[in-house]
């Protein structure tokens, strides 16, 4: 399936480098060179040869900590989602971000913690799952209270809210909330909605949708549900977690994971309702979530300050 995921990160770099600088990372020299002459032409674009044994730089990328003119990059631990797959690549990216001067600081943290794993809205609000978070396979003796702790303050945010239900089919990440439920402003959280009682996930997205219900009127949240996408399955006959929840926000945009669905129009609809300001932008992401992810999944900010 190479041919067709390279399509989908091709539409992905000339989205982004219409509006901003692009930074690819490369496997080796000859990657590089590959890379480059499919990309030829795009403005802003910058190739950088660093190893990787997975795609999904969300989650092993540089967590950004914005406070005043300065920006913090932390470097959390990555274990290949609990242990599940080979990390040892991934987990120096960061180190060879900062030694390649694509980064200007690296701060290390004491934990295991994913990109994908956590929201914040900026703040002061941090969204996460119990069921990701608090695995056996990630922070083995650290319990609730003190990862919220240290959660508070190495991001810098006053509330943590613990989801408990929302877990998708297929999810190797034991329920990242990038799949889940986003936030697009301070004040609005957009989520999956299960409207089929048949569906398998039912139930489990039903309990997280009263989860919600429960926290967002203490502190002034909207709730906007996102459709969830009928079932998608593997070659094999397995169903893979596929949402609209795994958009991607950039500059004057939104990159929208798409599944050759007529659901794939109504969450674009909604989208754009709640981004008037941003192109919404559709990227066909069928080959991605093959692989077990999507859109916000395979990308990584790094924020500029002016």
């Amino acid at each position: 399936m190479l041919g067709a995921i390279e399509e989908t990160y091709f539409d992905i770099c000339r989205e982004v480098s219409r509006r901003q600088t692009l930074h690819v990372l490369c496997y080796n020299e000859a990657h590089r060179k590959y890379v480059e002459s499919k990309l030829q032409g795009l403005p802003r674009l910058h190739t950088w040869i660093i190893s990787t044994n997975d795609t999904w730089i969300r989650d092993y990328g540089p967590l950004s900590v914005v406070t005043a003119q300065t920006v913090q990059y932390q470097d959390w631990t990555f274990d290949g989602w609990g242990g599940k797959f080979p990390a040892s690549l991934d987990n120096q990216v960061n180190r060879q971000l900062l030694a390649l001067g694509v980064i200007e600081n690296r701060t290390h943290m004491p934990a295991v913690l994913e990109g994908g794993s956590i929201e914040t809205n900026g703040h002061g609000l941090l969204l996460t799952t119990q069921t990701c978070l608090l695995t056996h396979g990630r922070n083995h003796g650290i319990n609730q209270t003190a990862l919220e702790s240290l959660l508070k303050q190495a991001l810098q945010v006053q509330s943590v809210w613990w989801l408990r239900h929302g877990i998708l089919a297929g999810d190797d990440t034991d329920g990242h909330i990038d799949t889940l439920a986003r936030f697009t402003s301070a004040d609005r959280i957009c989520y999956c909605q299960c409207r089929d009682p048949a569906d398998e996930h039912y139930e489990e997205l039903c309990q997280m949708e009263a989860e919600l219900q429960a926290l967002a009127p203490d502190r002034g949240i909207q709730l906007t549900p996102l459709p969830l996408p009928e079932p998608v399955y593997d070659p094999q006959g397995n169903r893979l977690p596929a949402t609209y929840a795994n958009f991607v926000i950039i500059n004057g945009a939104v990159l929208v994971p798409v599944y050759d669905q007529a659901s794939d129009g109504e969450a674009m609809t909604v989208l754009a309702g709640i981004f008037s300001d941003r192109e919404i932008v559709p990227i066909p992401s069928l080959p991605l979530i093959r692989q077990g992810g999507s859109v916000h999944c395979a990308t990584m900010q790094l924020p500029l300050i002016d």
